[in-house]
């Protein structure tokens, strides 16, 4: 039964990964979840990692290529990664380990505390990666502030994404798990 949910949770993770090619409101994506989800549910240590990351690599890459391509009119050619992208893989990274750690017990706390945990993770490294890489902020404590308050209309949306993305994820996989079980002890 537990393979039979992974590969449930492998589903709602390539789902939630082509959500993000719908329109939305700006950081009101299932990155978290999907993060949260592999880190939970995928028990092979190199599935926890590879699939969320390749979910997330090949939805930046047709966004990269399509909507968001007119953020990058200096490069030329395909875009794979922007440079600012590192930091959101560096996050995503934490963030699959975070929800190893906090999710070994799947109860309604531990889904609360790791989507809301997700989203600060996301918000602190994407901001300082912001900070460190554009030239908008001064390298002082002062622009590191004014790069934190600029990002702070936008964190209301990460949190939100993620809490929707994370409970409707783990949502349907409880009852799935439950069906499952009912069908089994039948």
């Amino acid at each position: 039964m537990k393979s039979k949910i992974s590969i449930y949770a492998i589903g709602f993770i390539l789902v939630a990964a082509l959500s993000r090619l719908l329109p939305h409101p700006p950081n009101f994506t299932p990155i978290g979840a999907m993060a949260l989800l592999g880190g939970t549910y995928l028990s092979k240590k190199y599935l926890k990692f590879i699939l969320p990351l390749a979910a997330l690599f090949l939805s930046d890459i047709i966004l990269n290529n399509t909507i968001m391509r007119v953020w990058y009119p200096d490069i030329e050619g395909f875009i794979f990664l922007t440079q600012s992208m590192k930091w959101v893989y560096f996050s995503f990274i934490i963030m699959i380990l975070f929800g190893s750690v906090i999710l070994k017990e799947r109860n309604l706390k531990n889904i609360a505390l790791g989507t809301i945990g997700v989203s600060i993770i996301f918000f602190l490294i994407t901001n300082f990666g912001s900070f460190i890489g554009s030239g908008i902020y001064p390298k002082t404590l002062a622009g590191l502030i004014a790069c934190f308050a600029a990002a702070i209309p936008f964190f209301l949306n990460t949190i939100l994404g993620n809490v929707f993305f994370g409970f409707l994820g783990f949502g349907a996989l409880y009852l799935l798990e439950n069906r499952m079980q009912l069908a089994t002890a039948k």
